[in-house]
């Protein structure tokens, strides 16, 4: 296999809203589960393939309206979905009926959606000793103390999503509310995610957060050498080539071809989970971007057969962040931000609660062992 471009693309920005009373939801992710999400499907449920679908659809739409970032990007849609749904579930009326929409689950019903989120990511979850990965998904809502959150959200939030309650004073110490929370995100992605929440981003008027982290780490099913690794030719979109450190190896993997792009499966220890690259011609990005749905997709893993191939593999990390309210609303999700038509009631015995952004960060290394 030839080395060509991968573009994983990646943007910042630092505007966010400043009036009414709001709630912030935080997103973080260290593994893009798109090739996961479509493992096992002989032993989930109707609901939990609509559902799983409906994740699958809401990437490529993320994706697509972040196409135009210039750079690298590494995306985990799982997570943001995650998120999402738990604010969906606080949702209602129109604003409900959008984010059903944006999040491609609109045919299901509600308890269907929440029930198949919660099994999925129990189906998801493993130690290294039992699977042969690491992958933990954990969920916090953080309230303002004596805010009048609605008793039957907190246990719905808890009972399908395991997200605990912390109560924290925004209204008199954001600053330490950040600090909190942005320790909690340590804590559960074993440091790879740090200083999350920027200095500002809360304020007084801010009366929730809810945060989604996942953690994973996987050892390859067929590890490279070290001794394998060396400085290789990389092209990059502009067409300059530069020399990047690549692994090396001949394998027995999953691999086929549809019109110009080369689709490649490498698995993870256990044979749960693996990892999906789409290898386009050279300067052909662009038209895999355009060409891409997930009927494509499905076309593209649908080909691959069992086959020894050469591969040649970029030694990489990569941090990403974004904030997507333009992105989501960019998919008709509307209302939700809007703090004259948000409808959270079903959160809070109030109708003042909209969402002010979405922050969604990430972190991916790739080397020999995985």
């Amino acid at each position: 296999m030839k080395t060509r471009p991968f573009r994983f693309m990646g943007n910042i920005s630092d505007h966010w809203r400043n009036h009414m009373r709001l709630f912030r939801v935080v997103f973080i992710a260290l593994v893009a589960l798109w090739g996961s999400m479509g493992m096992a499907a002989a032993q989930q449920t109707s609901d939990e393939h609509e559902y799983v679908n409906g994740v699958n659809q809401f990437n490529l739409q993320v994706f697509g309206q972040l196409g135009e970032t210039p750079g690298n990007m590494f995306v985990s849609a799982y997570s943001i979905h995650t998120a999402l749904g738990m604010a969906m579930a606080g949702a209602q009326g129109q604003t409900l009926v959008e984010m059903r929409q944006a999040l491609e689950v609109e045919a299901m019903n509600s308890e269907a959606i929440h029930r198949a989120a919660a099994n999925i990511t129990a189906a998801l979850s493993g130690n290294k000793e039992e699977q042969g990965f690491e992958l933990r998904v954990a969920n916090s809502f953080w309230g303002l103390a004596g805010y009048p959150f609605r008793a039957s959200f907190l246990e719905f939030l808890n009972e399908h999503y395991a997200a605990e309650l912390y109560t924290v004073d925004f209204r008199n110490d954001s600053e330490g509310a950040r600090e909190e929370i942005n320790e909690w995100v340590e804590d559960a992605t074993n440091n790879k995610i740090n200083d999350l929440i920027k200095p500002g981003m809360l304020q007084p008027l801010t009366r929730l957060v809810l945060v989604n982290a996942v953690y994973f780490l996987g050892d390859w099913l067929q590890p490279f050498t070290a001794e394998s690794t060396r400085d290789r030719p990389f092209h990059l979109v502009s067409g300059e080539i530069i020399e990047v450190p690549t692994m090396g190896q001949q394998l027995w993997t999953g691999y086929g071809e549809v019109d110009t792009v080369q689709v490649l499966e490498l698995e993870y220890m256990g044979g749960r989970l693996s990892m999906v690259i789409l290898l386009p011609e050279q300067n052909g990005l662009d038209g895999l971007e355009e060409l891409m749905d997930a009927a494509y997709y499905d076309r593209l893993v649908g080909s691959m057969e069992s086959q020894e191939v050469v591969l040649n593999l970029p030694k990489w990390e990569s941090t990403s962040e974004f904030q997507l309210a333009e992105v989501l609303s960019g998919l008709g999700m509307h209302s939700a931000f809007d703090p004259d038509a948000a409808d959270f009631t079903a959160m809070a015995e109030t109708d003042e609660l909209f969402i002010s952004d979405v922050v969604h960060k990430t972190f991916v290394r790739v080397d020999e062992l995985g």
